[in-house]
């Protein structure tokens, strides 16, 4: 399911190979309602298609300002 920390399939960028190093990869372009089940590498998260996804989650249970904002910024970083 998971090849080279980079989750694939249902909307997702396809079989490609995330590399940091590598502009063209570096970024991933994700659908918001992209189903995206999870994900792990031996270091890690999955990087930009986690954020995304967990962003967008809360987006749904806290609305806009709450959830979204509070996620993507550092709003809530003092409570944290």
């Amino acid at each position: 399911l998971i090849t080279n920390n980079l989750i694939t399939k249902h909307g997702a960028p396809g079989d490609g190979t995330y590399n940091p190093t590598d502009f063209r990869s570096a970024y991933v372009n994700m659908n918001m309602m992209t189903g995206i089940y999870g994900g792990n590498t031996s270091t890690g998260a999955p990087g930009a298609a986690s954020f995304k996804h967990n962003t967008f989650r809360m987006w749904g249970y806290f609305g806009y300002e709450n959830g979204f904002v509070g996620y993507a910024s550092s709003k809530y970083q003092n409570a944290a």
